[in-house]
């Protein structure tokens, strides 16, 4: 089961678990120990303990770019940083409503879905199409040649996010985007 207490961790939370990077995500870990510039033994609830793939470790706070700004809240984000315990978490980064769309935030839930339902099959449609066939300029143009329907868009999600496909992943993904080949093409 996973937790999160707005809207905004929640998006937050789904462009992490779409990263390929990503080994783990632990929401609301216990809370860190630090003091704070008067001195004072204060509290922290991070919002998500990131593990990556390489091992390194990463506590992120999530807030509104409005709340995130003010000198009070930087104050204390510079003193958890400083303080951290490397057996903890190597960095605290902060993320704001201002560092992605939401659009891109869509995508990611989206795509978190459909790889539910994912086979090894919907991939190399995708791949075996790109070897044979120039790129279309669109998603709806590789949806048809993928023989058409929701088996074939959800190749193409998952290619997307494999690096296979490229897309403007700030904007909404829909038939009418623009598709090119991806990294790992």
């Amino acid at each position: 089961m996973i937790q999160f207490e707005s809207k905004l961790e929640q998006r937050v939370l789904f462009l992490y678990l779409a990263r390929p990077d990503i080994w783990d995500v632990w929401e609301q870990p216990p809370s860190v120990t630090y003091r704070d510039e008067r001195g004072a033994i204060r509290q922290h609830v991070i919002d998500f303990l990131v593990t990556l793939r390489c091992g390194r470790k990463l506590a992120v706070a999530v807030k509104p770019l409005k709340r995130a700004q003010r000198s009070a809240f930087l104050s204390e984000l510079q003193a958890i940083r400083r303080q951290l315990a490397k057996d903890v978490a190597d960095d605290l980064v902060l993320v704001t409503d201002r560092d992605f769309t939401k659009e891109e935030a869509l995508n990611a839930e989206r795509y978190l879905s459909i790889r539910r339902g994912y086979g090894p099959d919907d991939l190399s449609r995708v791949a075996s199409v790109l070897k044979s066939k120039p790129l279309p300029g669109t998603v709806r143009g590789l949806v048809d040649l993928l023989g058409g329907g929701s088996a074939a868009y959800r190749s193409i999600y998952v290619a997307i996010y494999a690096d296979l496909l490229w897309v403007d992943r700030t904007r909404l993904i829909d038939l009418n985007t623009a598709i090119r080949a991806g990294v790992h093409a």
